[in-house]
């Protein structure tokens, strides 16, 4: 499952190109299992002249990053 929110309306605010690129390909690489249910999240939004960006994934419980 993935769900995307980006409550992100027009804005002075400039993001450089592929900002959040590996950002995200991390969710999708370390949050998927093909023997269970999986969910990746992701959410921007712009408060107070701030963006605030966050992903979640159903990282698998053994998983250790090295």
């Amino acid at each position: 499952q993935i769900t995307v929110d980006f409550d992100v309306s027009e804005t002075k605010i400039q993001i450089p190109s592929l900002l959040f690129i590996s950002v995200v390909e991390n969710a999708f690489k370390y949050g998927i299992s093909y023997s269970k249910p999986s969910f990746i999240s992701i959410f921007a939004k712009i408060k107070d002249e701030y963006l605030i960006f966050e992903t979640k994934n159903s990282k698998a419980k053994n998983f250790r990053f090295t």
